[in-house]
């Protein structure tokens, strides 16, 4: 969660500065707009796959510990 609300703010931070370059992300080209969302989305696969991958770890440690009685 705490990345998804990093992307928001950097997007959210770009567009505030964006009035201050030549495109802005309201002008911009179809093109020019995935081209300033892959990285972020590729970012998100990125977290979202580390996340996965942990969470896996978590289970096979969680498998291994002996059940109390």
């Amino acid at each position: 969660m705490r990345m998804l609300n990093s992307i928001f703010k950097d997007c959210s931070d770009d567009i505030k500065i964006a009035s201050t370059i030549k495109h802005t992300l309201t002008n911009a080209t179809l093109r020019e707009r995935v081209a300033y969302f892959i990285p972020k989305k590729d970012a998100l696969v990125d977290t979202n796959n580390n996340i996965i991958n942990i969470a896996m770890e978590i289970v096979s440690i969680l498998s291994n510990v002996p059940a109390a009685s």
